[in-house]
């Protein structure tokens, strides 16, 4: 049963129906992740990524939804994020990106398959199966920078990472090569992607023809799906598209926005022309206006980038600016074009009226770090409707 697990929906809602509260919509989750299955060439896996929190949406919950929806892989970051999926059941292989050598022992208790990105961490690990007698022949998975310039293996490593691969052979095997696109959304920079696709192709036919053996080879990411599936391989990896989010532009009409965050106005005042709102005196007001405040400030991930009108919130169809700075706990707003608007009534901080893409714009960011900044303070809530 999809909707397994969220029969107390109603009661959650009850407990925080004066809250600050992310509502999370896994039916849309779901739809968006069948939108790029379609996509897929025949016979390509998926790994998806809920690393930081699971993009700010739930690592625990968004990990067993997608193992029910049957996919291949998930990838986190760091070991602390696998140990926590793996003690709420999740049985699937788990690659972590940026695995540290304290952490080795509960990386192999709980099963986790390490990225190795440098030659301090492989013999670090290497190390460590040997002083630990591991019987078994671990996983790893080979990083390679192909022109990102951020993590992994470089061109003049290859001869002596393979050499070090075949001499530890009964300890530790290639589970995948993959690396990492800088500018696949872009189309001015498909000749760089292009050449990154080669020195990675290269890379793979080298290590696979000394070791002998075939491995997973994943280089796309959700952009790449869309524009280069020629570029697909036999995996790829699937992110913040799968929560309603492409930065493409190709695709974001048959996506659904799955997440809404809303909070509700904890005070109504009239403040008069010529007065002033927050700390500083900085929002000036011109006329008589509804000043209001809500539950939500910089400490839940309400950026202070939003103050002084920069920022509006949703309320009972009309957009409505925040006046002041925002602080810590709450933030104020002008509700005067608002009709009937009284304390306790809800509003929209993000969802489908205020854009996670608008918010970015005048953030000057992009939509993922305004999504993963809103903190866990802030209570999700789970739905499963086609609502």
């Amino acid at each position: 049963d999809a909707a397994h697990g969220f029969d107390n929906i109603k009661s959650w809602f009850n407990e925080v129906v004066h809250e600050t509260v992310m509502e999370i919509n896994l039916s849309r989750v779901v739809y968006n992740l069948k939108q790029y299955e379609r996509k897929l060439n025949k016979g390509v896996n998926i790994m998806v990524v809920i690393k930081a929190f699971g993009y700010g949406l739930g690592s625990t919950e968004m990990a067993k939804l997608f193992q029910d929806q049957n996919i291949d892989y998930f990838c986190i970051c760091y070991t602390d994020e696998g140990v926590k999926l793996r003690k709420q059941s999740t049985r699937l292989p788990i690659m972590v990106l940026m695995p540290e050598e304290y952490g080795f022992e509960r990386l192999i208790e709980y099963n986790l398959e390490p990225c190795i990105h440098n030659f301090s961490i492989l013999i670090a690990f290497i190390r460590f199966l040997h002083h630990h007698e591991y019987k078994e022949r671990y996983p790893v998975h080979l990083a390679f920078d192909t022109g990102m310039h951020r993590l992994g293996f470089e061109q003049n490593d290859v001869k002596r990472l393979v050499s070090l691969m075949k001499k530890n052979e009964a300890h530790l095997y290639v589970k995948s090569v993959w690396s990492h696109l800088a500018s696949s959304e872009d189309p001015e920079e498909d000749s760089f992607t292009e050449l990154q696709a080669a020195r990675f192709e290269k890379y793979c036919s080298v290590i696979e023809e000394e070791i002998g053996y075939d491995f997973i080879k994943h280089l796309a990411n959700s952009a790449a799906v869309l524009r280069l599936p020629h570029l697909q391989y036999n995996m790829v990896r699937l992110g913040i598209v799968l929560f309603g989010l492409d930065n493409t532009k190709v695709c974001q009409h048959e996506l659904q926005v799955v997440a809404r965050l809303r909070t509700t106005i904890s005070q109504l005042r009239r403040v008069a022309a010529c007065d002033t709102v927050g700390y500083g005196r900085k929002g000036k007001v011109e006329c008589d206006s509804l000043i209001g405040v809500i539950r939500i400030g910089y400490a839940d991930g309400f950026a202070r980038r939003l103050s002084n009108g920069v920022g509006f919130v949703w309320c009972k169809g009309v957009s409505c600016p925040v006046i002041g700075d925002v602080c810590m706990d709450m933030a104020m707003i002008d509700f005067t074009h608002v009709n009937n608007v009284q304390e306790g009534d809800e509003v929209e901080v993000f969802g489908e009226n205020i854009k996670l893409q608008e918010i970015a714009q005048v953030c000057r960011t992009i939509p993922l770090e305004i999504l993963i900044n809103f903190g866990q303070r802030i209570k999700r809530v789970y739905t499963f409707s086609d609502s």
